[in-house]
């Protein structure tokens, strides 16, 4: 039985957010990955929408979908953690598009292989 393979990196690291601006996290290549941990921190009073996003390319991105579906900043702090378990891409980021107010956006995730 061989060592668990285990990453930790943050994806974004207190983003100035404010007006209408979008943000994308670095992509994340996780073809030898079964299990991430994200952990997503908002400060301020941003309003605005955030995704998780998987690509088979690292170009075209698609959505994931949550049940129940993610909470969203709504001008308060907001911070949540997040599973995806065995992950069937190549590539993941995150992304955020405020809508208004300001404040930082800080993103970290931690892998590991089941093997």
């Amino acid at each position: 039985m061989g060592a668990k393979k285990t990453n930790r990196y943050k994806l974004m690291d207190a983003v100035a957010l404010s007006a209408t601006n979008t943000v994308n996290s670095s992509t994340q290549t996780i073809e030898n990955v079964d299990n991430i941990f994200l952990q997503i921190r908002f400060a301020g009073t941003m309003t605005g929408t955030l995704k998780v996003q998987a690509s088979v390319d690292g170009i075209l991105w698609d959505d994931f979908v949550f049940s129940p579906a993610l909470a969203q900043p709504a001008g308060s702090a907001l911070a949540y953690a997040i599973s995806l378990n065995q992950i069937p891409a190549a590539y993941f980021r995150i992304t955020y598009t405020n809508v208004s107010g300001t404040g930082t956006l800080t993103a970290s995730f931690f892998a590991k292989d089941v093997n």
